[in-house]
């Protein structure tokens, strides 16, 4: 199925909300996910900040950053997110393994996580990307053990990402943009 709505792509200079996506996107210029969004530009400005608030953010670690959007995007199969984030993961200095094991198409265990992450960030960052896609509601002990290690403001930069990716995965297979949303996030 093709991408649900018409692609806009306001030539520079015609659309100041373009603009600004356009200038937090740099030498890519716009997306199709920009392309989409620019449907409704209060949309599109709102995500476009939202957005550029949660990739500027130095609270939190890139790698712990593109776990929790790795391990978001792959329970909702959205594809044409999880896969360019697969390379910025890597990038961050995800391992193959720790890549590889955002894919579980199940719940894991904190003791399998353990085994896989190295630190206690990465494993509460996967513990909370998958109960709050999956549950929406934290446990108590989960809330407990990442108030632990996180500050207040990670915390919120934590959950502000996970959140960020539901949205934007929720638009992505909603609209079928990319023309993945049949296809498995981690099978691409």
């Amino acid at each position: 199925m093709p991408v649900a709505v018409p692609l806009v792509d306001p030539s520079p200079g015609a659309s100041e909300i373009a603009d600004r996506i356009r200038a937090r996107r740099g030498p890519a210029g716009l997306l199709e996910i920009d392309q989409v969004m620019l449907n409704s530009e209060p949309m599109a400005n709102g995500w476009n900040e939202l957005l550029k608030g949660v990739r500027g953010s130095e609270a939190i670690s890139a790698k712990v950053r593109e776990l929790l959007i790795l391990r978001t995007t792959f329970l909702l199969d959205a594809a044409y997110e999880y896969k360019p984030h697969v390379g910025i993961g890597e990038a961050a200095g995800l391992s193959k393994e720790q890549l590889d094991f955002t894919r579980l198409e199940r719940v894991a265990t904190t003791d399998e996580l353990q085994k896989v992450y190295e630190d206690e960030e990465l494993v509460l960052s996967y513990e909370v990307a998958s109960a709050s896609t999956i549950f929406v509601k934290i446990d108590d002990d989960l809330l407990v053990r990442l108030k632990k290690v996180f500050s207040a403001q990670q915390l919120v930069d934590v959950f502000t990402v996970v959140a960020a990716y539901n949205f934007t995965s929720r638009v992505v297979v909603g609209l079928d943009v990319g023309g993945a949303s049949k296809v498995k996030a981690g099978f691409l």
